[in-house]
């Protein structure tokens, strides 16, 4: 059965309930986002560090499964929901013809002490579509093959959309910074580009970490 790959960004209307105990709330909604049967399976979920939203990707076979997580998790509190339908970035890459040994898919455990999400908007004025898609095919490499060379590493390009989402774990976080604008499509067309940058932590340690570790 096909699967389709679906990012969820909540934010809490934290007005809508004063006094919030915002830990205790998170680890309840850790427990709502949990795969559904056979229906939908976590990828990622994260806690963007000092706001009240969560990012959570999913793989879903059957969409009433992620409806049913948020139906859930309707009861429980007041969100804002954004739902943005994604692809593999390794199969976006391979439609563009990248080398095959680049574009397997293979989602990336994000271990390191630090991890930032990345979203880049392309656009390409002064450039034919033709033009924009070859220096993609260059981008596409760089950006794989620094992954292949073990920066941790997982993409996602949102459908129909010339937006891709980025998370990076990292022990420096300078590194993102380096990498970022040493990409074709920032050397190349780079006034054509934004990039917006959060700093996130796995959700799950989150609420584990807010409730029982003491602060040195």
């Amino acid at each position: 059965m096909a699967s389709q790959l679906l990012m969820l960004v909540l934010k809490i209307k934290e007005s809508s309930a004063p006094g919030l105990d915002l830990p205790t709330f998170l680890s309840k909604v850790d427990g709502f986002l949990k795969g559904y049967s056979k229906a939908s399976q976590v990828v990622h979920k994260f806690k963007v560090c000092g706001e009240p939203r969560v990012v959570a990707i999913f793989e879903v076979n059957n969409i009433l499964g992620l409806e049913r997580n948020m139906g859930g998790l309707s009861r429980i509190g007041i969100f804002d929901v954004t739902c943005i339908p994604l692809s593999h970035y390794e199969t976006f890459a391979a439609a563009l013809g990248v080398d095959q040994g680049l574009t397997k898919i293979s989602p990336q455990p994000l271990t390191k002490k630090f991890i930032y999400w990345l979203s880049f908007n392309v656009e390409y004025q002064g450039k034919t579509t033709a033009e924009l898609l070859e220096l993609w095919v260059k981008d596409a490499t760089t950006v794989l093959s620094a992954r292949a060379a073990g920066t941790q590493l997982d993409l996602y390009k949102v459908i129909a959309e010339r937006k891709v989402h980025c998370f990076i774990g990292t022990d420096v976080p300078d590194e993102v910074d380096k990498l970022s604008f040493a990409l074709p499509l920032m050397q190349e067309n780079g006034a054509n580009v934004q990039i917006e940058c959060r700093a996130v932590q796995l959700l799950e340690e989150y609420t584990t970490r807010i409730m029982t570790e003491n602060i040195q």
